[in-house]
């Protein structure tokens, strides 16, 4: 009875049913509370629906039945890590890897979790475990490819994308870390085609846009780099999770305008980005606030935060708009 009942839990739960998952586990561990599937299936729902303090509870109950269950541990690693716990997230996934040494979730969160504490060649160790041992794992390559290109290593993260590509359909964001090496490498008709092929999948991306434009602006096609980058700054404007990215974009399509003349509306862009440098410190191109503005207070404020914000830092990163998703398992 019990295992018809898990079984009917795990359909409704990969149904995206997890109200009527949660009423038929619910039933099954009141009359059996230490059944660690289903602990388990419910630490899943919790964790889907981010109710961390519940999911651990759950899961604290497993670890006590079974002390080495390695999807659990995993999982509290994911709830430690949300949480901020990176020495507990971390230990729980190396304590996942010893016992269960092909988790893809448990090597690529710790992958994330050694790059953002800025152990990046650890990280890269990692993320070629990963896709050495699992392949078809698409966010092991995205993952090691991100992290060669953030350190420079330009040719290795470009070889990773084309070694992806042929284990794995190719994301747009794995597209996208293509056309980046490319561009870099000086290999711009190769990037255009790369990041093409990124935004077909993912046609709203700001990043995509935004690199797509800079390359065609490169190659002296200024028209469609102002439709890109016009589109862009739609798009970061109608989502406020872009709302860190709608300057850049701002003065992307301000720039371009200029340079092909293109004058509707150019008056409304420039005031607002200037009003915006003004009033909240929003960073501002110095070279466009000279074609701007006389204000030399102005100037002279964009200018100072520029320097800073482009100071190099050896090895390092670059900054990253949103960490790369958590695996459960």
């Amino acid at each position: 009875m019990s295992e018809q009942i898990l079984q009917r839990a795990e359909l409704a739960i990969s149904a995206g049913e997890r109200l009527a998952a949660r009423t038929l586990l619910a039933r099954l561990l009141s009359a059996e509370p230490g059944n660690v599937r289903a602990l388990h299936l419910m630490s899943i729902i919790e964790l889907s629906e981010r109710n961390h303090a519940a999911a651990r509870q759950r899961i604290e109950q497993i670890l006590k039945v079974e002390p080495g269950h390695a999807a659990a541990t995993q999982n509290l690693g994911v709830i430690a890590m949300h949480d901020g716990d990176h020495a507990l997230a971390m230990s729980c996934f190396r304590q996942t890897l010893a016992v269960q040494p092909a988790h893809n979730g448990a090597r690529y969160n710790l992958g994330q979790l050694l790059r953002s504490g800025g152990q990046y060649d650890d990280a890269v160790r990692e993320f070629r475990k990963l896709t050495t041992g699992s392949p078809k794992f698409p966010a092991g390559w995205e993952a090691l490819g991100e992290t060669l290109l953030g350190l420079g290593d330009v040719d290795d993260a470009l070889k990773a994308c084309e070694r992806a590509e042929r284990q794995v359909k190719p994301s747009a964001h794995l597209l996208r870390i293509k056309g980046d090496a490319l561009r870099r490498l000086g290999k711009l008709p190769q990037a255009v085609t790369a990041y093409r092929a990124a935004l077909a999948q993912a046609p709203e991306s700001p990043d995509v846009l935004h690199n797509l434009a800079r390359v065609l602006q490169a190659q002296g096609d200024l028209e469609e780099a102002l439709v890109l980058h016009e589109r862009q700054l739609e798009v970061c404007l109608s989502d406020s999770a872009h709302a860190p990215l709608v300057e850049r974009a701002r003065c992307e399509t301000i720039r371009l305008r200029l340079a092909v003349a293109k004058w509707d509306g150019l008056a409304e862009l420039a005031s607002t980005a200037l009003t915006n440098a003004r009033e909240t410190g929003v960073s501002l191109d110095p070279f466009l606030a000279t074609l701007l503005t006389e204000d030399g207070e102005l100037i002279r404020t964009t200018a100072r935060a520029s320097w800073s914000a482009t100071r190099p830092a050896p090895r390092a990163l670059p900054a990253v708009r949103a960490p790369g998703r958590l695996r459960i398992g």
